[in-house]
């Protein structure tokens, strides 16, 4: 399967969100980012589940939850940039574990393409975003 198709189908979903996100108040759009950060980690757990994944593959899923999950949490409560670096670690996650990594045992070829671009637009958006809130200071 070509990685083309799925990087853009991800990059197009991401626009659609930065475009939802931006009607909203700036905290329930970082809420929207930050659940999205925990669901983006729990696929990969349910993929691993459904996949018959062992248990060291299931650990690790469930440590990628936690860590998402914690840059969630830190960047709704202490500092917004840590959903922005949440996104931006989480391609490589993606690219490490899911294309190149025992991962890929159990997650559909397409979801890592895809995860990749969404990932990529989400860090990027986020980032500009953030760093412009911190200049107008």
């Amino acid at each position: 399967m070509t990685a083309l198709l799925p990087l853009l189908a991800g990059f197009v979903l991401a626009l659609v969100l930065v475009a939802w996100t931006r009607r909203m108040s700036p905290a329930r759009a970082m809420r929207v980012y930050a659940t999205g950060l925990v669901i983006a980690a729990l696929i990969y757990v349910a993929f691993a589940l459904a996949g018959g994944a062992g248990a060291k593959n299931l650990a690790i899923e469930g440590a990628g939850l936690l860590l998402y999950g914690g840059a969630a949490w830190i960047g709704l409560r202490y500092w917004p940039p840590a959903i922005a670096l949440g996104w931006a670690a989480h391609v490589a996650w993606d690219v490490l574990l899911h294309l190149g990594g025992a991962g890929g045992a159990y997650t559909p070829e397409f979801y890592p393409w895809m995860c990749v671009s969404f990932d990529l637009v989400l860090a990027a958006a986020l980032l500009m975003q953030t760093s412009s809130k911190i200049s107008r200071a």
